[in-house]
């Protein structure tokens, strides 16, 4: 569970996940966390919506295949688009960890345990 949350913000909406899903996340990690603290911010009530994004994510292209996140909590949402975004770069890098940790902005240590956490 990320610190920064405040207590009042309790999810993320839909088309938020979805978006998120869309963009490509130059920044990795670190980019994704930023944004969900802006949201948790400037959210009006206990969810973060769409019109809290920045421009260039809520201006992603839309993909298929969405995973719907309805329901879920914000934690919750957040281990999803991260354990995607593992997923993804480990993919990418043909399961090169250190290649892999380097692109998504933690250290090794950090993803060994993002692995053992969401994959064993």
């Amino acid at each position: 569970m990320l610190s920064f949350f405040n207590e009042e913000v309790a999810s993320i909406s839909s088309e938020v996940i979805e978006q998120f899903m869309n963009y490509l996340w130059p920044g990795n990690v670190r980019e994704l966390e930023k944004v969900i603290e802006r949201g948790v911010v400037l959210a009006k009530g206990n969810v973060i919506h769409v019109d809290r994004l920045p421009e260039e994510i809520k201006d992603a292209e839309l993909t298929s295949g969405q995973q719907d996140f309805t329901g879920n909590t914000l934690s919750e949402s957040v281990e999803l688009l991260e354990t995607k975004m593992i997923k993804d770069i480990l993919d990418e890098t043909s399961g090169n960890r250190e290649k892999a940790a380097k692109m998504l902005g933690i250290s090794l240590r950090s993803l060994q345990y993002r692995i053992k956490k969401y994959f064993s």
